[in-house]
């Protein structure tokens, strides 16, 4: 049971990783049977270099801890402010955590976060 965005990315073989951890109750987020997926959208930096992400979805009273390997991050279609979907294959669910999203991610409420 992963209770930290640290011990989910404990275990992963990349050199210098960077994960991006987000917060979802579910909208907007899917992942197939095979470990492909997608996040939703959020404020990311356009920027930003991740290597994985780390997905912290609340559902049916439970926290559950996802892992996976980024393949793409792309802009949403145009509105009022730019917010980015993060594509990703290989998805594992790590557990559970009673943690909520602060205590969880080191933070406040924003439902985005980067590591380290």
């Amino acid at each position: 049971m992963p209770d930290s965005i640290e011990e989910a990315m404990l275990g992963v073989p990349a050199q210098n990783p960077h994960a991006l951890a987000v917060f979802t109750d579910g909208q907007e987020f899917w992942i197939s049977r095979y470990g492909v997926g997608i996040t939703g959208h959020w404020h990311i930096a356009a920027n930003a270099h991740v290597t994985h992400v780390v997905i912290y979805h609340r559902t049916h009273g439970q926290n559950l801890i996802y892992r996976a390997d980024v393949l793409r991050i792309f802009e949403s279609p145009p509105g009022p402010q730019v917010r980015r979907f993060v594509v990703f294959q290989h998805a594992q669910l790590l557990g559970t955590t009673e943690r909520d999203w602060p205590g969880f991610a080191g933070g406040g409420q924003n439902p985005v976060r980067y590591w380290p």
